[in-house]
C-alpha cells in the first residue's frame, strides 16, 4: 500500500505549491515506484501515484500537463454514473424475478405482493438491501426445490450447498464438494437457473472445463449453449443492482 498525502503537502509533511486545477484537488499516493501515474476514479476523484522522493512541484507540473485528459475522463466517469443511474429500479420501473418482469409500485416500505414489488419513498437506496435479501431468500428455495433431482440424475452428493452474495459468477464448487450458488438465480428462469445447478454439479465429477466436463453437462442439458447465453445476458442487467 501506498502513502497518502492531500495535494499542496510534500513528502515530508512541508507544505508546498500546487498549480490550480479547473478539477478540484486531487490525493497523491506514495509509494517505492519509480514513475508519475494518474488514475480517474469512478466517481471522478484524481488520485497521482508517485515515487516516494519526488516533489511535489514535479507532481504538480505533471498533473497540469494532464489536464485535458484528466477532464476527458472525468467526463466519461459522469456519462457512466449517469447511465448507471438510469439503469437503477424506480417505481414505474421493473424488476426480474424467475425470469418474469415484476413492475414496481409505489409503498410504505420494500415488500412483493404477489404482483408487484413495493419501494418506499425513499427509492431505491431504501430499498435495495431487502430486495437483495428477498432475492436471496427466494434464490435458496429455488435451489432446494430443484438441485436434488439433477443431483440424482448424476449420482451425485454436495457435502453443502450456500447462497451467496457473489456477482460476478452464478455458481462455484470447491475441492471439498461444497457448492455456492449465486442470489441472481432468484432473478431467471428455471432453464437458465438449471443450467447452473447442473454446470456445478457436474464441477463434482469433472474439476476442470474439460471436453469431458461439457460433454457430461450436454449429457443432461443437450441445450446448454443457449442457456448460458441467455444468463449472460441476465448477468449485465443485474450487476448494476450491487456496483
Amino acid at each position: 500500500m501506498g502513502k497518502a498525502e492531500k495535494a499542496g503537502k510534500a513528502a515530508n509533511g512541508r507544505a508546498g505549491k500546487t498549480p490550480k486545477i479547473p478539477f478540484g484537488e486531487y490525493a497523491v499516493i506514495r509509494s517505492r515506484r519509480r514513475t508519475l501515474a494518474i488514475c480517474v476514479r469512478p466517481d471522478g476523484r484524481v488520485e497521482v501515484r508517485a515515487p516516494l522522493r519526488l516533489s511535489q512541484r514535479e507532481i504538480g507540473r505533471f498533473v497540469a500537463e494532464k489536464q485535458r485528459w484528466i477532464k476527458d475522463k472525468q467526463a466519461q466517469a459522469r456519462q457512466r454514473a449517469a447511465q448507471k443511474a438510469a439503469l437503477l429500479p424506480a417505481v414505474g420501473g421493473t424488476l426480474p424475478l424467475e425470469g418474469r418482469e415484476i413492475p414496481i409500485a409505489a409503498g410504505a416500505a420494500f415488500g412483493f405482493d404477489g404482483e408487484r414489488f413495493l419501494f418506499p419513498a425513499e427509492g431505491w437506496p431504501a430499498a435495495r438491501p431487502a430486495l437483495l435479501a428477498f432475492y436471496r431468500e427466494r434464490a435458496g428455495r429455488m435451489v432446494a426445490s430443484r438441485l436434488e433431482t439433477y443431483a440424482r440424475r448424476l449420482g451425485i452428493t454436495p457435502a453443502s450447498v450456500r447462497i451467496s452474495p457473489a456477482v460476478r459468477r452464478w455458481g462455484s464448487c470447491s475441492g471439498r464438494g461444497r457448492l455456492n450458488f449465486s442470489w441472481m438465480l432468484a432473478a431467471v428462469g428455471e432453464a437458465e437457473a438449471d443450467y447452473v445447478l447442473v454446470h456445478e454439479l457436474c464441477h463434482l465429477r469433472e474439476h476442470n472445463h474439460s471436453p469431458a466436463f461439457w460433454r457430461l453437462v450436454e449429457e443432461v442439458l443437450p441445450d446448454y449453449r443457449e442457456r448460458r447465453a441467455r444468463l449472460r445476458q441476465a448477468e449485465q442487467r443485474l450487476a448494476v443492482l450491487v456496483e
